[in-house]
């Protein structure tokens, strides 16, 4: 008898236990996968997968696939990659899943396998009758087929989002088109915002936030929105590791909101933290390596980046400032140098050029070295467009000039750059970056920032 009840309690706490059990939380992958790339035909190796939120049974997927997976810390994990996941050219997706609870997904990390190039070049094709006005990028493969989808928002005296389904060729169907408020533009939000396994969106807009449910076929339903502030960019990620997204909203002179995911597309009261001026974009990162989430802003005309260190709670220690160029819009991150660090990219408007923070694996940065761009760059991103495993500099121009469009300064993997070269003359106020003909080499999808000109694909061509 007595067996029997101390059995029964052993059942009732085992129990209890699973139901306040602390969940797990959503995974973040940092760029870049390392390797970041690999010849057709290699042998399997092991990939480093660096980042923040991982935990003890944490799993890397390729291409959707689990793969023998080490758990090395909650910023590290490493993963058997097979002789047979890289036989020819292609591009696969790299994600993060944690167990259960609470678990979640990763966003997803690209890994090359391609012949590397010492240059770049693209061809153009134009989707022409896109009366549009461009601000902001999404790509991913929104219905599972394998190939890279793009999703684009934009104003043209409402907001307005297009769905394209690719088609794996280079080619885009367009299969969705829905009006919202009119947007203020800049980065969107991406990621499983209700647990459903499938992406959903938050668009900033003139009067708050525009949440737009995924569907899985490609198209997005619109959600309620929450936060009636103008936003300009968006970051989500999982700063108090509870198992829900989180929201990080630039607000613009009012700073940036801070407002804790409640599960679906509910979040708790925004809590605003001031950087040195009004910033104009939002990314995340541990850039102490402590395994906390921080954020980092740029701050437009006050020529600075603000850093806030996270304390894993979901609240923020005061902003540490940094100098960078003239009018700092735009800003990524992403390691440059391989020393496990993050480092930061600003885009300096006024200065032509680009400003390279380097970290020093605390929190804090290096002053600032300045690489020369297209003229006025505005967006700017970190990818690696070369297959060298080395992350390069991409970044648009908006304004129309002689020397405008698109332009790549290759990186030496040192944490500096070469000289800007120049794409086919595309004007951009934004754009994304994905493998849309699955060759092992990566595109550029964009559009003006003017009403009526077309959607540009940059399809890239080898050397």
């Amino acid at each position: 008898m007595r067996t029997a009840h101390f059995q029964s309690l052993c059942v009732i706490l085992l129990l209890a236990a699973s139901t306040f059990a602390q969940p797990n939380p959503v995974p973040i992958i940092f760029k870049p996968l390392v390797p970041g790339a690999v010849t057709p035909g290699s042998t399997g190796f092991t990939l480093t997968v660096n980042g923040a939120n991982f935990v003890p049974g944490a799993v890397v997927k390729w291409n959707g696939h689990t793969r023998s997976t080490r758990f090395v810390s909650s910023t590290k994990v490493q993963a058997k990659i097979l002789a047979s996941d890289v036989p020819t050219p292609g591009t696969a997706s790299v994600t993060v899943l944690n167990p259960t609870p609470g678990h979640g997904t990763s966003n997803v990390g690209l890994f090359l396998v391609t012949n590397p190039t010492t240059s770049v070049s693209f061809t153009q094709n134009d989707m022409d009758g896109l009366v549009f006005d461009a601000t902001g990028f999404a790509s991913g493969d929104w219905d599972n087929d394998g190939n890279m989808d793009v999703t684009v928002v934009g104003d043209f005296g409402s907001g307005m989002l297009k769905s394209f389904l690719g088609n794996g060729d280079g080619t885009l169907q367009l299969v969705q088109t829905k009006m919202f408020g009119a947007t203020e533009g800049g980065r969107m939000g991406v990621g499983d915002l209700n647990g459903e396994g499938i992406v959903d969106l938050a668009v900033p807009t003139d009067s708050g936030i525009a949440f737009f449910r995924g569907a899985g076929d490609g198209t997005f339903r619109s959600a309620a929105s929450v936060i009636s502030l103008p936003v300009k960019s968006i970051a989500l990620a999982d700063f108090n590791r509870d198992g829900i997204l989180d929201l990080a909203a630039n607000q613009g002179e009012a700073g940036v909101g801070i407002a804790l995911g409640k599960g679906g597309f509910s979040f708790g009261p925004l809590v605003t933290y001031a950087p040195d001026s009004s910033p104009f974009d939002v990314v995340v990162g541990d850039f102490n390596r402590d395994g906390n989430l921080d954020f980092a802003t740029c701050n437009g005309s006050a020529n600075t980046v603000s850093v806030f260190l996270g304390n894993g709670d979901g609240t923020f220690e005061s902003a540490n400032n940094y100098a960078t160029g003239s009018f700092a819009i735009r800003m990524d991150t992403g390691d440059l140098n391989g020393d496990g660090v993050l480092d930061l990219v600003v885009a300096d408007e006024e200065d032509d050029s680009v400003s390279v923070l380097l970290g020093n694996g605390d929190g804090s940065f290096q002053p600032y070295q300045s690489y020369s761009t297209i003229n006025g760059p505005v967006p700017v991103a970190l990818a690696d467009l070369n297959g060298d495993g080395i992350l390069d500099l991409v970044t648009g121009l908006v304004f129309d000039t002689s020397e405008g469009g698109i332009g790549v300064n290759l990186g030496n993997g040192d944490g500096t750059f070469g000289p800007a070269h120049k794409l086919p003359k595309v004007l951009a106020n934004s754009f994304t970056i994905a493998d849309l003909n699955g060759d092992g080499h990566l595109d550029v999808v964009s559009q003006a920032d003017d009403v009526g000109e077309p959607l540009t694909v940059l399809l890239q061509t080898s050397q």
